[in-house]
């Protein structure tokens, strides 16, 4: 009885995996329409997430940043892949329209399979797309330096005030937005920022913070707004608070921003053109920015410009007209998107332009940064694009524009102007792709999904 126990026992550990086996090809069998399914939601999910990479990766270029490696090549590997498993898909379908009149199991079990390993490669390509950010900020060693210095910082508990200064065009801003984007539900539970420019207005301050804390303001005064964020930041969660663009001391207390000895709800990084304002505010950790080195310039000069500054004609020159950018990323894009593809004789007359310039002084703006923006925006081919640049230049720094606002503006200009195409006409039709008829970095213009929708000029061009 023993023997005979014996041998079921061993039959049963040999036929076991064997049932297994059969239940689970069988399956491949029985459930093809179902894993074609789920690989066409796959599919799908992919290529939504292709399309809200690919809208950051045209905003980033359009705002003449550089796009990270990664990124890029994770694109082209998506469209590759995506259009064999679609020309897979369409060759089963057809070969299924020739086998209607009765079941082929074995073309039913081929394509289950495929359905099933396409499916997991569809799914490793969306978890490799999570990218944080489609921007190559670390790409220098400058850069990835200063992106460690404000990390670190940010993790250590004795520190509450961060304070990053450089002189203007250096890239404070964009390295501060990049640092919240990275930390936000991680390091922090909340991210805000506000851009307090030359005014400092409190009340303006006040504003941006609450609009992106989704934060109603009943209070009528400074005072009572305060209150009301302070209450907001100081609810057990970890906040970062950034604030953009400091010309001036400021007192954290009056904006409502909840920094006391043994309240560790928030902490605050601070950009600044002057150390001495950083000084007065106390920060706790200082974070100089410096200009990009040359070898580093001339990388993002060249990843702007293109090959063609490699050429035997224009490499001494381009490296001349880089080299008088002084390092300054913002000179650098603006001075490379002005002359790509431009003859040589454009090339030299800018750089006539800045040997040549008799501007010194400029409150707050590196002499270099100002003729690059200048050259950039002389470049401009249409006068449409310059005149709407200048009109944005009437509203104050940061300031975001109505377009209805803006189209007032032109309409007004151009009935001085007899004879001429109407520029509110490109202002109003354009409005809704996202486009002013203003391409240059130089200006940076945003539009924004509030309202009626507004304009942004990001550059200090007021200076």
């Amino acid at each position: 009885m023993s023997a005979l126990q014996g041998v079921f026992s061993i039959a049963g550990r040999i036929v076991e995996p064997v049932i297994q086996l059969v239940v689970l090809h069988g399956g491949f069998v029985f459930q093809y329409k179902k894993k074609q399914k789920k690989l066409e939601v796959e599919i799908k999910n992919l290529e939504e997430q292709r399309k809200q990479i690919e809208e950051k990766v045209d905003e980033a270029i359009t705002q003449g940043e550089e796009v990270d490696e990664r990124v890029s090549n994770w694109l082209a590997e998506v469209k590759e892949r995506l259009q064999r498993i679609k020309d897979d898909n369409t060759i089963n379908e057809n070969m299924q329209c020739f086998k209607f009149s009765c079941p082929d199991y074995i073309l039913r079990y081929r394509m289950s399979k495929e359905a099933e390993n396409k499916m997991e490669e569809v799914k490793y390509l969306i978890q490799s797309g999570n990218f944080s950010t489609v921007k190559n900020y670390a790409n220098f060693e400058s850069r990835e330096l200063v992106f460690n210095s404000i990390m670190v910082a940010l993790q250590d508990s004795d520190v509450k005030m961060i304070g990053v200064h450089g002189t203007g065009g250096v890239g404070k801003t964009t390295m501060v937005e990049e640092i919240g984007k990275q930390v936000k539900n991680g390091l922090f539970d909340e991210v805000v920022m506000a851009v307090v420019s030359q005014d400092a207005n409190v009340s303006n301050i006040q504003g941006q913070l609450a609009d992106r804390l989704s934060l109603k303001l009943k209070g009528e005064t400074e005072v009572g707004k305060a209150n009301e964020l302070w209450n907001r930041l100081n609810n057990g969660k970890k906040n970062l608070i950034i604030l953009d663009d400091m010309w001036q001391e400021l007192n954290l207390k009056t904006i409502g921003i909840p920094i006391t000895d043994g309240n560790n709800c928030c902490k605050v990084v601070i950009t600044s053109r002057i150390r001495g304002v950083l000084e007065k505010m106390h920060v706790d950790r200082y974070v100089p920015m410096q200009v990009l080195s040359e070898k580093e310039a001339w990388v993002l000069f060249k990843t702007k410009v293109g090959n063609s500054v490699d050429s035997p004609e224009l490499h001494d020159i381009a490296n001349a007209v880089c080299k008088e950018c002084g390092g300054l990323p913002v000179a650098i894009l603006a001075v490379g998107a002005a002359l790509k593809g431009k003859e040589k004789y454009v090339w030299e007359n800018v750089l006539v332009q800045f040997k040549d310039s008799m501007l010194k002084n400029i409150a707050g703006i590196d002499t270099k940064v100002y003729i690059s923006l200048k050259s950039s925006y002389d470049q401009l081919e249409s006068s449409d694009a310059k005149s709407c640049f200048l009109l944005c230049c009437y509203f104050h720094e940061d300031a975001n524009i109505s377009i209805e606002v803006l189209a007032r503006h032109c309409i007004a200009r151009r009935a001085r102007t007899p004879g001429k195409q109407p520029l509110w006409r490109k202002v109003i039709v354009e409005k809704d792709e996202g486009d002013l008829p203003l391409s240059s970095p130089l200006t940076r213009m945003r539009w924004q999904k509030y309202g009626i929708g507004t304009v942004r000029v990001k550059i200090g061009s007021h200076n």
